[in-house]
């Protein structure tokens, strides 16, 4: 039958023609490749009819180094052959064949009712999606590398002080041998910008000295240049 390829890796072809290098995928579907070579792909296995492969012609036999004689005519039938002619008589005339009375008329061709219906298309397994990766483990941070923590309330109340007047810039300390860091110092663990005036800005790595415990969650120190201010007490380690 004709097949209408319904997509792309499939075979379409008319009724007659011939698929070459025929891979028998399952009991359904079949892969071929067209007359001209130019195109390969699927196609039902119920539309087609399988071409045996010719059997090979027996070997010859051997001659046996020479000419076999013909085989001997058949038989007239019981009737008498005519007697070979005389030297210097004519030569007889052929037996006239008998008459056949007609030659039997040929059969009647079958009539068809229409052409049978292509089969139905057998289905196609569609293969089973592939399962989903599993879900990203988050990655977990050493203590170095941790986001800072979330800043501390500034609202009112003994847990956020306000903010202090400015105090007087420290003494330059260029041309003391050893910076005063005074009773209480600190190292910064995260880099913090000033949020509001009177707070203090540094980096990781920082030292901040001269600290008071203003509360529990807000501090007050002075850095490498005597900059005195605010800083959350979560984003340095004590010394």
């Amino acid at each position: 039958y004709s097949y209408e390829a319904t997509a792309e890796d499939e075979l379409e072809f008319e009724e007659g023609d011939t698929i070459y290098d025929v891979e028998q995928l399952d009991s359904g579907w079949w892969a071929g490749e067209n007359q001209d070579g130019s195109r390969r792909g699927l196609f039902p296995a119920n539309f087609v009819e399988l071409i045996e492969a010719a059997a090979a012609a027996p070997p010859l036999p051997s001659m046996g180094g020479g000419i076999p004689p013909p085989p001997p005519l058949p038989s007239m039938g019981g009737g008498i052959p005519p007697p070979p002619p005389l030297p210097g008589s004519s030569v007889p005339k052929a037996p006239s064949l008998p008459s056949s009375g007609g030659a039997p008329a040929a059969p009647p061709l079958p009539t068809f009712a229409g052409a049978p219906a292509a089969p139905p298309l057998p289905t196609r397994s569609t293969p089973a999606a592939p399962p989903l990766p599993p879900a990203a483990v988050p990655m977990s941070f050493p203590p170095s590398e941790a986001p800072p923590p979330p800043l501390p309330p500034r609202g009112s109340g003994s847990s956020a002080p306000t903010s202090p007047p400015a105090a007087p810039p420290l003494p330059s300390m260029a041309a003391q041998p050893q910076r005063d860091l005074g009773a209480n110092h600190a190292v910064a663990l995260y880099d913090y910008d000033a949020m509001e005036e009177g707070e203090l800005s540094f980096a990781k790595g920082d030292v901040i000295g001269h600290i008071e415990f203003l509360s529990e969650e807000w501090w007050q120190g002075a850095d490498a240049n005597g900059q005195l201010g605010l800083f959350p007490a979560n984003h340095v380690e004590l010394k």
